[in-house]
């Protein structure tokens, strides 16, 4: 058990660089020419200092970026308490199995749905309505305190439609800004904006479990005990579910802006070819 996980993550890096050089050398890159053409003079490229401060500018990205972050980071948390949630909390560890099958068959179903959904309510939208579902059911949870393990095994099957639909239409979010950042500033910064979004998501994952661990060290939970203090189960409880709902709020928020400014990108998109 010591160094199982070592062995697996360096099993994983193998698979990882394998890939990685494949791609490399099989996939042809993809290179854009950001300057204009004068006659036979060619304007000089952007510097780095001109393309961060055009992702500065350039709010829907950092309004995206941010929510990159935060779904990262709340996934990371809620993964890292899941387990002593259902082993205290609700006295059943194997509900974590019960809830697992019916959340990713669900989870198929707007992906299924993606393309009608966005035809209807486009990428924020679409992702809108995953953060609504998403916080009514955390709401729901956080009212009724999760009264059993059939409760929390339905609630996580409707919360699942969140991160599904969110994760679904970031990507293509993030592109959207790109175009907008492109008429806001006039740099096309495609590959600034990714490295931020690379970086975020990174972020994200790395602090979630270490914001976990704090939390749960600040209450005093005891691993090897059997029974944990009504203040630990506290801690579980609002980690899973009254965090997660803070973020599916914020997220909310911030996609609602973004689906403000994707009504405008058709007109945007004109102006940039004209």
């Amino acid at each position: 058990e010591a160094t199982a996980f070592a062995k697996l993550a360096a099993i994983y890096a193998v698979v990882y660089a394998i890939i990685g050089y494949v791609g490399t050398c099989t996939v042809k890159g993809y290179e854009y020419e950001d300057y204009e053409e004068e006659g036979n003079v060619k304007s000089a490229a952007p510097s780095a200092g001109q393309m961060i401060k055009a992702l500065a500018e350039n709010r829907p990205a950092l309004a995206v970026l941010t929510m990159q972050v935060v779904k990262m980071l709340i996934s990371s948390i809620g993964g890292a308490v899941m387990v002593y949630y259902c082993t205290y909390n609700l006295g059943d560890v194997n509900a974590m199995s019960y809830a697992s099958v019916p959340s990713t068959i669900v989870g198929l179903v707007p992906v299924l749905l993606l393309v009608p959904l966005y035809k209807r309510f486009g990428n924020a939208g679409t992702g809108l309505i995953g953060c609504t579902l998403a916080a009514l059911s955390l709401l729901a949870a956080v009212i009724t305190g999760v009264p059993s393990v059939t409760f929390y095994v339905v609630i996580t099957t409707v919360q699942s439609l969140g991160p599904v639909m969110v994760s679904a239409v970031v990507p293509q979010c993030i592109m959207d800004c790109v175009d907008y950042g492109e008429w806001k500033t006039g740099h096309k910064n495609t590959s600034v904006i990714m490295s931020a979004y690379g970086i975020g998501t990174k972020i994200g994952l790395a602090f979630g479990t270490t914001v976990a661990g704090f939390v749960l060290d600040a209450v005093g939970f005891d691993p090897t005990a059997a029974t944990q203090p009504a203040n630990v189960l506290s801690a579980f409880f609002h980690l899973q579910f009254t965090a997660q709902l803070a973020v599916y709020v914020v997220m909310g928020l911030l996609l609602l802006y973004i689906y403000k400014i994707e009504k405008k990108l058709p007109e945007l998109k004109k102006e940039i070819e004209a």
